[in-house]
């Protein structure tokens, strides 16, 4: 069985006035060899604004894990991360 990461988008208003809807492209822009190992997903809202130690948004979450800034880079950087079995993974490098 394939591994699959689960990638959660943000699209609450604050994210989504902050770049989330850059974001709903995701799909056509994972690079070939993340397609069908990536599922997206877009939340009303995760809820995390409001917590002034999780950073900046836009926000998403990869297998749970917050990403703040959130962008397409990003995102497939840390999904590529995921896939490739790295130890030790530091989304906040990502």
């Amino acid at each position: 069985m394939d591994k699959i990461v689960d990638v959660e988008i943000c699209t609450g208003t604050t994210c989504f006035v902050m770049g989330a809807g850059h974001l709903m492209s995701l799909a056509e822009e994972l690079p070939e060899r993340l397609k069908g190992s990536v599922s997206i997903r877009f939340a009303r809202c995760l809820g995390v604004c409001s917590v002034p130690d999780n950073g900046r948004p836009p926000f998403a979450t990869v297998n749970g894990a917050l990403i703040e800034n959130a962008s397409v880079e990003n995102l497939v950087a840390a999904c590529d991360l995921l896939l490739s079995g790295e130890k030790g993974m530091n989304y906040e490098t990502v």
